[in-house]
């Protein structure tokens, strides 16, 4: 799994990690999900992705269908909405963020 941040219409590829399993606890002020992940990369808050790297990006949503980011003529991302439901990956987009996670 991937863990991504946004802030400013940027994207930030912050670590990677391999998904142990999901946790739950109940609290008495509430209910709590997580993921326990394991072998997973330093985390590291100002790896911004590239707009090279954005415009290749694709992933595939809830309907099974492969979508890519929009994009502002300045290659920041039009909205963050638009990564809602994303459950995997393609496989270049992997690629690519594996070499921006050994790159530093």
């Amino acid at each position: 799994m991937y863990v991504v941040a946004f802030r400013r219409y940027l994207l930030y590829l912050v670590a990677r990690m391999r998904v142990a399993r999901g946790v739950a606890e109940t609290y008495r002020v509430g209910y709590v999900t997580a993921l326990e992940g394991v072998e997973g990369t330093p985390v590291v808050l100002d790896r911004a992705v590239p707009p090279a790297a954005l415009a290749g990006m694709r992933w595939f949503g809830s309907g099974n269908e492969e979508r890519r980011p929009a994009q502002n003529p300045d290659g920041t991302l039009a909205s963050f909405e638009q990564f809602g439901r994303t459950l995997r990956l393609a496989l270049a987009t992997a690629i690519d963020f594996d070499a921006l996670l050994r790159a530093g």
